[in-house]
C-alpha cells in the first residue's frame, strides 16, 4: 500500500531522480550549465574588505601552522580556515582562490536543489524555484563566507533526508548529519540546521506512531512529558538567544514561527494516537542517533588536534563565549514587525490575485501589471524597500501558513508530503536565524534557497495547485533578484544602485575586481606600508585584516577584530608585543569599523612611538625610523 502511494507521488509530483526520465535530465544539464556560467560572471566581483580580508588572514595563519582560536582570534568555528588554507596550498595565495572553493561547493548545490525541488514538483517548474534560488544567491555577493557554506551544507542536509523519508535507509540520516557537523565546523550556527532536522524526527516519529486505521490507542503520558520537556527546553534556549535584542521585528521573524512549529508538535502529540510509549521512545532513538552520529563525527575529527594540544578551552571560548561580545558591536536590528507584515500582505495578496485570475485577459493583466512595477521598483524607494519587506517577510508567512495547513489539512495530504513540508517549514524558519543578531537585508540571501524551497513545498502540497500562481510569483521574485545581482551590497535593501565600475586589484595577492578608488587605495597603501616596514610585521588596527593580508606582512597579535580582544590591560600587552617582535610600521583605520576608534590612551602611544605619519585614503600609514 505504501509503495502504492509513493508510485503515485511520483507521477503527481514529478519523475523520481532514478527513473531515467529524459525530460528530468535534459532539464538537469541545462540549469547546472545556465547556473554555472551565470554566477560565474559575478564570483570575482566586489567586495567588503574586512570580509575577504578576515577569510584570507585567517587561512594564511593556519598555512603558517596556526589553529584558529587557540593562536588567533577566528571570527567563526575554524574548518573554513584549514579549508582555505589548502585551498592556498593548491591554488595559490590570492583573494580569488577563496571564490574559487566557494563556486566549487556552488555547483554542487545545483543538483541538490534541483533534486529536492522535483521530489515536490514536476521539473520544469523545480527549474524555475533552482533559478530563483541561486538569483538570491551568490551574485549579489561573491565572497566566500561561511554562511554561504551553511546554506549549501543545509540543502545537502535535506536533501538526503528527502531520500530517507523515500527508502528509510539509516545511512541517509548518517549523511544528512554528517552535512550538519560539517557546517557547525565552518560556523556554529550550522545548529540551527540540526535543530531543524531533530524536529522533523520528533513529526517524523508522530507520524509513524499513528496507527493506519481509526482505531484510538491509549495515551503515552511518559513519552508526551519527555517529548513536552525537549521542546520547551528548545525553546527556551532560543528565547534566551534573541532576548539579547528582542526587538518587535526579532519575535516576529525569528521567536513567532518556531514557537507556532513547537506548539503543532506539542498539539500534535496530544492529538494523535499511538503505541505503547516504550517502542515510541525506541522509534525516537533510531532516528536521533544515526543523525547525531553523523553530526559528531565531523565535529570530532575537528576537536583531534585541539585535543591533542590542550587547546578545547580555548575553541570553546571561541566559539561560544567570544562571539557574545558581537550583540554589542556587531548587531543590527531586523526590520519592524508592522515592517515585515505589511510585507506578508502584499505576497499573500499578490498570491490570491494570482489564484482568483483564471481567465486569459486576466492573468495578461496580471503579468503586465507586474512587469510594470519591476520596470519602476528601482526609481521609487517605497516601491524598492516594499519588495525587500515582501521578501523578508516570506519566512514567517511560509512558516506559519505551512504549519496552518498541516494542522488543519494535514489528514488530506499524503505521509510522504506531510514529512517533506514539516522538514521545509523547520529548516526555514531555524536557517533564517543566521539573520541574528546582524539582520543586514544581504543576510536574507544567506538562507534564500532553502526559503524558495519551502514556498515550493508550500504550494505543491495541494495536490492539483495552481501552476500559474506559483510561476508568476517565482518569475516576479526571479527578475527582481535578477535586477539585485550587483548591486552595491552596503545599500542593498535601502535603496537601489546599479552596479558600479570595477578594476582588478592588481596586487599579488588580489585577483578580485573592485572599486577602482579602493584598487588604486590599497596598492598605494601596501606599497607605502612595505617600505617603511623594516621586518615582516606590522600593526592595524581597528578591523582591518585584509592590509595584513595584501602587505603579505604578518600580525604579531591575536586580534583579526579589536572587539575580540580582552580589553583588560590590552593597550600595555599590545605595545609589548610590537616592540619584541621589532614591528616599525603600523596603520590606522580611520573609517568605519565594527570595534570603533582605539582607545585615547593606545593611539597616544602609538603616535609617540611611530612619529612620522602619512594618509592614504582612510588610512594612516605610521612609522619610525
Amino acid at each position: 500500500m505504501l509503495d502504492r502511494s509513493r508510485q503515485q507521488s511520483a507521477r503527481r509530483w514529478g519523475p523520481s531522480v532514478l527513473s531515467g526520465d529524459a525530460s528530468y535530465w535534459i532539464i538537469f544539464a541545462l540549469i547546472v550549465a545556465i547556473c554555472g556560467l551565470y554566477v560565474s560572471y559575478f564570483i570575482p566581483r566586489g567586495w567588503i574588505p574586512h570580509d575577504d580580508g578576515t577569510l584570507a588572514q585567517s587561512a594564511e595563519r593556519v598555512l603558517q601552522g596556526q589553529f584558529p582560536h587557540r593562536d588567533f582570534d577566528d571570527v567563526y568555528t575554524g574548518g573554513l580556515s584549514f579549508l582555505n588554507a589548502a585551498g592556498f596550498r593548491l591554488l595559490g595565495i590570492n583573494l580569488l582562490t577563496l571564490r574559487l572553493i566557494l563556486f566549487t561547493l556552488f555547483v554542487l548545490w545545483v543538483p541538490a536543489l534541483y533534486y529536492v525541488a522535483t521530489r515536490l514538483t514536476a521539473p520544469l517548474y523545480a527549474a524555475a524555484v533552482v533559478l530563483l534560488a541561486v538569483a538570491w544567491s551568490l551574485p549579489n555577493y561573491p565572497a566566500a563566507m561561511p554562511s554561504w557554506y551553511n546554506l549549501f551544507l543545509a540543502t545537502f542536509g535535506v536533501a538526503t533526508l528527502f531520500r530517507y523519508f523515500e527508502n528509510r535507509h539509516s545511512g541517509w540520516l548518517v549523511a544528512s548529519g554528517v552535512f550538519g557537523g560539517l557546517s557547525c565546523v565552518i560556523k556554529i550556527v550550522g545548529l540551527y540546521y540540526i535543530a531543524a532536522v531533530l524536529l522533523s524526527l520528533v513529526y517524523y516519529e508522530q507520524c509513524q506512531a499513528r496507527p493506519s486505521d481509526a482505531v484510538r490507542l491509549h495515551r503515552t503520558p511518559l513519552y508526551t512529558a519527555f517529548l513536552t520537556i525537549c521542546l520547551g527546553g528548545f525553546l527556551g534556549v532560543l528565547i534566551d538567544l534573541i532576548g539579547h535584542q528582542a526587538g518587535s521585528g526579532e519575535i516576529f521573524q525569528f521567536l513567532i514561527p518556531s514557537i507556532a512549529i513547537t506548539c503543532f508538535l506539542v498539539w500534535y502529540e496530544c492529538w494523535v494516537p499511538s503505541s505503547d510509549g516504550v517502542s515510541r521512545f525506541g522509534a525516537l532513538f533510531r532516528l536521533v542517533v544515526p543523525f547525531s552520529l553523523g553530526a559528531a563525527l565531523p565535529i570530532a575529527v575537528f576537536l583531534v588536534p585541539y585535543y591533542a594540544s590542550g587547546a578545547l578551552r580555548a575553541l570553546f571560548d571561541g566559539v561560544f563565549v567570544k562571539p557574545s561580545s558581537r550583540f554589542t558591536y556587531a548587531a543590527l536590528p531586523a526590520p519592524a514587525a508592522w515592517k515585515l507584515v505589511i510585507g506578508g500582505i502584499v505576497v499573500l495578496g499578490a498570491f490570491l490575485v494570482c489564484q482568483l485570475g483564471r481567465s486569459r485577459k486576466a492573468r495578461i493583466l496580471i503579468w503586465l501589471v507586474a512587469l510594470m512595477l519591476l520596470g519602476i521598483v528601482g526609481r521609487y524607494e517605497i516601491l524598492y524597500k516594499s519588495a525587500w519587506m515582501a521578501m523578508r517577510a516570506l519566512v514567517p508567512l511560509i512558516v506559519l501558513c505551512g504549519v496552518w495547513r498541516l494542522a488543519c489539512r494535514g489528514a488530506t495530504f499524503s505521509l510522504l508530503h506531510r514529512q517533506q513540508l514539516f522538514l521545509l517549514v523547520s529548516a526555514c524558519a531555524l536557517c533564517a536565524l543566521v539573520e541574528f543578531p546582524f539582520g543586514m537585508d544581504v543576510y536574507f540571501l544567506y538562507c534564500g534557497g532553502i526559503v524558495a524551497l519551502a514556498g515550493l513545498g508550500l504550494v505543491a502540497i495541494e495536490r492539483q495547485h495552481d501552476s500559474f500562481a506559483l510561476i508568476t510569483l517565482c518569475s516576479v521574485f526571479l527578475l527582481f533578484a535578477l535586477r539585485l545581482n550587483g548591486e552595491f551590497v552596503f545599500t542593498m535593501g535601502g535603496k537601489f544602485t546599479s552596479s558600479q565600475p570595477l578594476k582588478v586589484l592588481e596586487l599579488p595577492r588580489g585577483g578580485i575586481e573592485v572599486p577602482p578608488k579602493e584598487a588604486r587605495e590599497y596598492a598605494e597603501l601596501t606599497s607605502t606600508l612595505r617600505s617603511h616596514a623594516s621586518g615582516v610585521y606590522t600593526f592595524c588596527t581597528p578591523d582591518c585584516p585584509e592590509v595584513y593580508f595584501l602587505s603579505s606582512l604578518h600580525n604579531p597579535t591575536r586580534t583579526l577584530y579589536d572587539f575580540l580582544d580582552t580589553p583588560d590591560g590590552r593597550t600595555t600587552r599590545i605595545m609589548n608585543t610590537l616592540g619584541a617582535h621589532g614591528v616599525s610600521a603600523i596603520v590606522l583605520n580611520m573609517s568605519h569599523s565594527h570595534s570603533g576608534p582605539p582607545p585615547p590612551e593606545l593611539q597616544r602611544l602609538l603616535i609617540q612611538r611611530y612619529p612620522f605619519a602619512q594618509t592614504v585614503g582612510s588610512f594612516v600609514v605610521r612609522w619610525r625610523e
